[in-house]
């Protein structure tokens, strides 16, 4: 490592410009997701295959986009109330069968009819579900009622959502316990203009 460059010991060099790379492409290829972009990429870094994701049909491809792959992905034909029930059931199939399992959900409309059940029984039985809920909403009432813990970021600020992701993902393979995301629009700086002058600021791009 060049005296010029930084290691940030909780986001691996390499890692953070994996990041702007998968920023960049959403922005290229998903245009239904701009501003978007970093809660989006911070998260689908961390998933792996055998994962379980429901994601809308707005939303999934941005999501196949970071993965390279949507085999795990629920069919975005299916409503939010579907969506729910599919992922919290294999959660709950999946927590002692599959190790490292995490079942997540992108949230950009209003939570479905009945959710409280769902939400409930995923910290009473400590299931490993994210629920990432994106700008324009705000977190159901039982998910803090029932003490799932609910971290709101700014939606822009891409290093910020990577660190919150990584803990969350790693609470959840780790411990089976749940975490709810709440991305909000707080910044204005464009997340990808402020996520290549960090790496130009610390080494990892060259200034233009």
């Amino acid at each position: 490592m060049s005296a010029a460059t930084f290691e940030n010991p909780l986001i691996p060099n390499q890692r953070l410009k994996q990041l702007y790379n998968a920023m960049r492409d959403l922005r290229s290829g998903s245009k239904r997701t701009r501003g978007l972009e970093a809660g989006i990429a911070a998260t689908a870094n961390h998933l792996r295959p055998q994962d379980t994701i429901a994601a809308s049909a707005a939303l999934a491809p941005a999501v196949g986009i970071v993965q390279q792959s949507s085999g795990n992905l629920l069919p975005s034909t299916l409503d939010a109330a579907q969506q729910f029930a599919a992922v919290h059931g294999a959660a709950f199939a999946n927590m002692h069968f599959t190790p490292g399992f995490v079942a997540v959900l992108y949230l950009d409309s209003a939570l479905p009819a009945g959710c409280e059940r769902f939400i409930e029984m995923t910290a009473k039985r400590e299931l490993p579900v994210l629920y990432l809920q994106l700008p324009g909403h705000t977190p159901h009432p039982s998910a803090a009622k029932h003490k799932i813990p609910v971290i709101p970021v700014d939606v822009h600020d891409a290093v910020a959502c990577y660190r919150v992701a990584q803990e969350a993902f790693t609470r959840a393979r780790t411990l089976h316990l749940p975490t709810w995301i709440s991305f909000q629009q707080i910044g204005k700086e464009d997340s990808l203009d402020a996520m290549r002058g960090y790496l130009k600021a610390k080494g990892l791009l060259a200034r233009s």
